[in-house]
């Protein structure tokens, strides 16, 4: 994948492990892989990790964990398979779906969503309830805060399908993306990596209006997750870890890191490096250097509101 050449000024941190000082507490708890489980601490780090799930096997590969927005569900890549569990009291076990990772979390963490085979699978993990939809899982996620709607492309583009009534559809572009269409927490936009006619693939964001014009974000960048403010972007452009402006074109990367996560109030952002976890800020003309937070970890992490939050 070509490092991504983009219109947008773009400044770059070089990898460090220095500290910054922090005013105020970093708000929520970051869930990593390591040693067979999951563990949570507070972002700062400040208290001992504290061991909430174990996974399916000690030997597992954990290629991703992911959160619903209020951290109520986590969905985790092991090995290829969807999994989920609800953290709480005690400890508790990842629970594996009957359909491939990574699995995608509804806002309110009341289901998650998985391919199962050429459909899309919608699990309750609360009732312990799967259906399936007859839409096509790639390119598939809950649509707004609200979760009643199931984003996806097809043929005919993007359109939106009720969860509950998969035949009424609304459409809302003429155009699907070749991979990676994610939709903002707020619904009201998506991005998607499209290739051109020369081979070149850009990232495009676009209004979810049903008229879709294009505005490109970069060149072969992997959107990771938007920011729960719908502001923000997190992408992945080779070696570069970087944020975007969702409107306004404001491009910022650090250099040698793997993007991750962005904090509960979308003011930082998650970062990996040799299996250690960093935050960094966001705000600012020039890139922070990352703090790190944890060490040996899978490199698989993802950032939730706190139970106090």
């Amino acid at each position: 994948m070509r490092v991504a050449v983009t219109a947008f000024a773009t400044v770059v941190a070089l990898a460090g492990d220095a500290r910054t000082a922090t005013e105020t507490p970093l708000p929520g708890d970051i869930v990593y892989a390591a040693d067979g489980a999951l563990w949570s601490v507070d972002a700062d780090a400040t208290r001992a990790p504290r061991k909430i799930a174990l996974l399916p096997t000690a030997e597992v590969e954990v290629n991703s964990v992911q959160a619903s927005a209020n951290g109520r569900l986590l969905v985790v890549d092991v090995g290829g398979i969807a999994g989920w569990v609800q953290p709480g009291e005690g400890l508790r076990k990842v629970a594996v779906a009957p359909c491939n990772g990574p699995g995608r979390a509804a806002p309110d963490g009341s289901k998650l969503l998985c391919a199962g085979g050429p459909a899309t699978t919608v699990i309750q993990p609360s009732v312990w309830r799967a259906h399936e939809l007859d839409v096509s899982p790639e390119q598939a996620s809950f649509l707004g805060p609200d979760a009643n709607e199931i984003l996806f492309a097809d043929a005919q583009g993007i359109a939106a399908a009720d969860a509950r009534h998969p035949n009424e559809l609304r459409r809302l572009a003429p155009h699907a993306p070749t991979s990676h269409l994610m939709p903002s927490p707020d619904g009201k936009r998506a991005v998607g990596r499209y290739q051109n006619e020369d081979g070149a693939f850009t990232l495009n964001v676009f209004l979810l209006d049903g008229k879709a014009a294009k505005r490109r974000l970069g060149q072969d960048s992997l959107p990771i997750t938007w920011a729960p403010d719908s502001q923000w972007l997190l992408v992945q452009s080779d070696k570069l870890a970087c944020i975007a402006r969702a409107v306004g074109g404001e491009y910022k990367c650090w250099r040698g890191y793997t993007a991750l996560a962005f904090s509960p109030d979308s003011a930082h952002v998650l970062l990996a490096r040799n299996g250690s976890l960093y935050t960094a800020p966001i705000d600012g003309v020039e890139p922070v250097r990352p703090t790190r937070v944890v060490e040996k970890t899978t490199g698989a992490a993802t950032w939730i509101p706190s139970a106090q939050d």
